[in-house]
């Protein structure tokens, strides 16, 4: 007994003091995560902000969805704009994008479709859009989905800042530019053939520098003054919305989904049933005719090996008794010690 309250004592000391160690650690990690975190704001704020993005500029943050959105004039900048929207009526929000894009000047650049088959309830249809709309309209684009296409359950909003890019790429542009022209001056003077290839050479590798910075160039451009909207449409029976944001909602919610989820599993396999039922039909005639043929042998098995052992009884030992197997077998005699008194005298 005390060598089992001594363990009891050991096991709670030890206990214990993983407890307090525990938490010192903790307390000591949280404070240095404050003070880490306090020294690094204070760095921040006393960090100078750069010159090409004042406090004004800073407008990325404003509230996208409202409408409120805005960009630093001075500066350059390619807006992404990714949605993904469920709706009930999905022939009339196709429609409403492609008119949404005529409204805004902009254009389609690419469509994915997929269409559920007529059988499959769980494919529902949907279609992927990549529309370009005019610099400044994202806003207003994702407000008349938001109102008038379906339900927005994804909303993503990215801006690639391209001013130094587009600068770089001009100050390239010019420095190919000159160099082009003073190589066309310096072959129009030289005379050496050998030369002259070279220049030919190294001017077709600039002429050819300079156009594929062009090229860039413009597509940076066109990429500003046109934004990317992605347009993700699905097709549901139901959009659900968020009711209650508590315990009782989320046990509501749960318990409602667990209903669709099951009438949807019922639904599925009548449909299953009714469509596959002459395969399952040859399927279930083909199991009873090998179950039959499996008994059908089986039988005959155990008759032929009944009429063999009919046929070749074991032979047993004289002081036991064959089994009956049907045949009627003469009995061995019995010994001079086994008869019986009456036996003897006859």
């Amino acid at each position: 007994m005390k060598r089992k309250w001594y363990y009891f004592m050991t096991w709670v000391l030890c206990m214990g003091l993983m407890l307090i160690t525990t938490g010192c650690g903790g307390s000591s990690k949280s404070s240095y995560d404050y003070n880490y975190s306090k020294q690094m704001v204070g760095n921040a704020m006393e960090a100078p902000m750069p010159p090409e993005m004042s406090k004004e500029e800073i407008a990325p943050d404003a509230d996208f969805s409202s409408g409120k959105f805005e960009l630093p004039t001075k500066e350059q900048f390619i807006v992404r704009t990714r949605l993904s929207v469920e709706t009930k009526e999905f022939d009339e929000s196709v429609k409403k994008i492609e008119a949404l894009a005529s409204e805004l000047k902009g254009y389609i650049e690419s469509v994915e479709a997929s269409y559920g088959t007529t059988y499959d309830r769980n494919r529902n249809r949907s279609v992927f859009y990549m529309l370009r709309i005019p610099k400044g309209s994202s806003a207003t684009a994702v407000n008349t989905i938001k109102s008038e296409v379906g339900l927005v359950v994804d909303e993503q909003m990215s801006t690639e800042n391209v001013t130094k890019r587009i600068r770089d790429t001009k100050r390239d542009i010019e420095l190919l530019k000159a160099k082009e022209d003073r190589l066309i001056e310096l072959s129009k003077k030289t005379e050496d053939i050998e030369a002259l290839i070279h220049i030919e050479t190294e001017l077709a590798e600039i002429i050819s520098n300079r156009e594929y910075s062009q090229a860039a160039l413009q597509n940076l451009e066109y990429d500003v003054q046109y934004d990317f909207l992605s347009i993700n449409l699905r097709e549901v029976r139901e959009t659900k919305v968020i009711e209650e944001d508590n315990f009782l909602g989320d046990v509501k919610t749960a318990f409602r989904d667990s209903i669709d989820g099951m009438v949807d599993f019922f639904q599925g396999l009548v449909i299953f049933l009714v469509r596959s039922w002459f395969a399952l039909l040859i399927m279930a005639l083909i199991i009873i005719i090998v179950i039959w043929l499996i008994k059908r042998i089986s039988k005959r098995a155990a008759k032929k090996r009944l009429e063999r052992m009919n046929a070749h009884p074991p032979v047993y030992p004289m002081n036991y008794a064959a089994p009956n197997m049907g045949v009627n077998q003469p009995q061995p005699e019995k010994m001079e010690s086994e008869k019986t008194e009456s036996e003897k005298t006859k």
